[in-house]
């Protein structure tokens, strides 16, 4: 599911929920935007599982999330992987935090639960968001193969 929520005190659209993923990550850009020090970066090994090969992580942070709806509202910190590479999403939540802040995915109801203190939040995931984040990876998709054909392609003897 793809979803908006506040990560720094940022509003950040696009994020992927994944319960299939072992470690939070966040896009080089969307850190630049949001104006953190890179000083602030501790190193990290890379990570694997990005189209089958290793992806160099820029380094890793912990910053401060907020789930919230209308009514409820909790905040944790989390730790990032940052990587410096093409992705459709701005920050993809992995079973860490899904784990941490006890969140259900529920994919019948189209939303996603978490436990505050007082009580049950939900997150709605963005429609329109969604579509476009599906449409960018399609279209990244269709450009690798193509760029994996023409490279494969054999040479005419002449």
């Amino acid at each position: 599911m793809v979803v908006s929520t506040t990560v720094v005190g940022f509003k950040v659209k696009r994020i992927l929920v994944d319960n299939g993923n072992t470690v939070e990550v966040l896009s080089w850009d969307t850190y630049q935007k949001i104006g953190l020090n890179k000083q602030t970066l501790s190193k990290a090994s890379p990570l694997y599982g990005f189209a089958n090969h290793p992806i160099e992580v820029k380094g890793s942070i912990t910053l401060l999330v907020t789930l919230r709806d209308d009514k409820q509202t909790t905040t944790k910190f989390d730790q990032f992987q940052m990587v410096d590479h093409p992705m459709v999403y701005n920050v993809i939540f992995g079973m860490p935090i899904i784990r941490m802040e006890n969140m259900v995915v529920t994919i019948f109801c189209i939303k996603i639960k978490f436990l505050t203190k007082i009580g049950v939040g939900f997150l709605r995931p963005d429609q329109r968001n969604t579509m476009q984040c599906h449409m960018l990876s399609v279209k990244q998709t269709r450009e690798l193969v193509i760029e994996e054909q023409r490279m494969q392609r054999p040479k005419l003897a002449s």
